[in-house]
């Protein structure tokens, strides 16, 4: 993890420096997307000069940051937020919600979940409620792994309570995602999301924790399925992610429905489909 992160509250010109640089992006080849010279965006880094409304919106565009972190830009040099934060049950949010319904009944019976940029569950499907009941009482598994009343998928994966010993693969599969949380993590430019994927790598052992950061070379498959067993039974599911195409709202930027799918025949057949 990265480590004496400045916070994003020190302002604007540090925030923007801090996305320009988790982006690796130079200056100039900020300054040449954004339309603005290298020059003037020196000095909106400084701070000696202060940014427009406009000139913020192009610079969020420019790094193609997420509408949360463009709010932050936005309210770090002193203007409103642009984007709202509506509540899934907000009457706005009515078309989401119903297709967001539609695609997780429609992929039964292979299970799906719609998550936030943190992993919190927001919604699911029957199947995935009996895939994480493999590894035992739902209530109890959450109690767990989520002592504070959530529902984090990640903690749930992740935690030595939660599915983690059901996970055969362990060994490819976690150090895998959680380069996948770190990478995520880092791009967001967030404090507090880098604070939980740091609290999520301590939940793993160290082994483990360092098999993130090895390289090994090895005939890799298409993609690596999560390889589960519990009760007898053994699946084997890899997932894709779905975002919304042109979100103007933080909650649907945030949102991901990931959609799980059989990796071999006789996880299709355990499943039905």
């Amino acid at each position: 993890m990265t480590a004496n992160r400045p916070a994003t509250g020190q302002g604007f010109p540090a925030l923007l420096k801090l996305h320009r640089s988790d982006r690796k992006l130079s200056q100039l080849d900020l300054a040449c997307e954004a339309g603005v010279s290298q020059r003037h965006l020196s000095y909106l880094e400084t701070g000696r000069s202060r940014p427009s409304r406009a000139m913020v919106m192009a610079l969020g565009r420019a790094m193609d940051i997420s509408l949360r972190e463009q709010n932050m830009l936005l309210q770090a040099a002193g203007f409103a937020a642009q984007f709202a934060q509506r509540p899934l049950d907000h009457p706005d949010m009515d078309a989401i919600n119903a297709a967001l319904t539609r695609m997780l009944e429609h992929h039964l019976p292979y299970p799906a979940v719609v998550i936030d940029r943190r992993w919190n569950l927001l919604r699911s499907n029957a199947a995935m409620d009996a895939l994480i009941a493999m590894a035992g009482d739902p209530d109890a598994l959450w109690a767990r792994t989520c002592p504070d009343g959530s529902k984090n998928m990640a903690r749930l994966t992740l935690h030595p309570n939660g599915i983690a010993a059901n996970i055969v693969n362990a060994a490819e599969a976690v150090p895998l995602f959680l380069h996948r949380l770190r990478s995520d993590a880092v791009a967001s430019g967030d404090a507090e999301e880098l604070a939980f994927v740091q609290d999520l790598f301590e939940m793993v052992p160290p082994d483990m924790r360092q098999l993130v950061h090895d390289q090994r070379e090895q005939a890799l498959l298409p993609v690596l399925p999560l390889v589960m067993e519990a009760g007898g039974m053994r699946m084997s599911l890899f997932t894709t992610i779905t975002t919304f195409g042109t979100p103007q709202d933080v909650t649907t930027d945030d949102m991901r429905i990931e959609l799980f799918y059989p990796a071999d025949e006789a996880t299709r057949q355990l499943l039905g489909g």
